[in-house]
């Protein structure tokens, strides 16, 4: 944990100013942020703050905008300080509150979301009407895009009866219709399984390897595969 090497030397032992423990990677802004999830004033100090049997409208959380629990997510997550309930706790805060779709893709994946939370966001994002922009590709990374515009080329091509007839790309609305979201994200796991493969080998053993052959025509399958008919 932060500062925590410090306070065991006894140099930094937080008992005054000139001994105070430092927390490094953050700002004091952002810290007393995350200090206010414990500290809420409108709790009293006898309950925890995970205590579901408390009404949410006795917290202040309820007042955070979306920034605050973005701040406390990145904080709490696993590559951070590894809180692992205020890091679900802010998750389920930020669920409930207006992010734009793409911002919280990057944000999760950032933080360690678990996949099973980021799943129902790619389906999401492979079946809005908006095709993706320069600026929301770059973010995401050509380890999102390549998938989710895979399944969304196939969903586009999609007649709603079960099978591919030609190229001709349609309205998403109706290209989705009679399609099941367990399909969709069926396909979305199976072809991020095939990028991070390719993307895996490509980087410990380069384009020259013979795996690499052999894992590009795999994911080949796998993009094919994708337009299958509706079981």
């Amino acid at each position: 944990m932060a500062g925590a090497e410090c306070a065991r030397s006894g140099a930094h032992d937080g008992t005054t100013d000139r001994t105070a423990v430092p927390v490094k990677n953050t700002s004091a802004e952002d810290f007393s942020k995350f200090l206010w999830v414990f500290y809420d004033p409108y709790v009293p100090s006898t309950i925890a703050w995970f205590d579901d049997s408390i009404r949410s409208s006795t917290y202040m959380y309820d007042d955070a905008p979306s920034s605050a629990w973005r701040t406390i997510l990145s904080l709490s997550s696993p590559g951070k300080w590894d809180f692992p309930k205020i890091h679900a706790f802010a998750l389920k805060r930020l669920n409930n509150l207006f992010v734009p779709l793409v911002e919280r893709i990057v944000l999760y994946k950032s933080c360690s979301v678990p996949f099973e939370h980021l799943l129902p966001l790619y389906a999401e994002l492979c079946t809005r009407e908006e095709a993706l922009s320069l600026e929301e590709s770059i973010g995401l990374g050509w380890e999102l895009v390549v998938p989710i515009l895979q399944v969304r080329e196939c969903l586009l091509k999609w007649e709603g009866k079960g099978s591919i007839t030609d190229n001709t790309l349609h309205n998403m609305r109706a290209a989705i219709e009679g399609v099941s979201s367990t399909w969709i994200q069926d396909r979305i796991k199976s072809m991020f399984n095939a990028v991070q493969d390719v993307s895996s080998l490509t980087t410990t053993r380069g384009h020259n390897c013979p795996q690499h052959h052999e894992i590009k025509v795999e994911f080949e399958s796998v993009s094919k595969s994708l337009c299958s008919p509706v079981d």
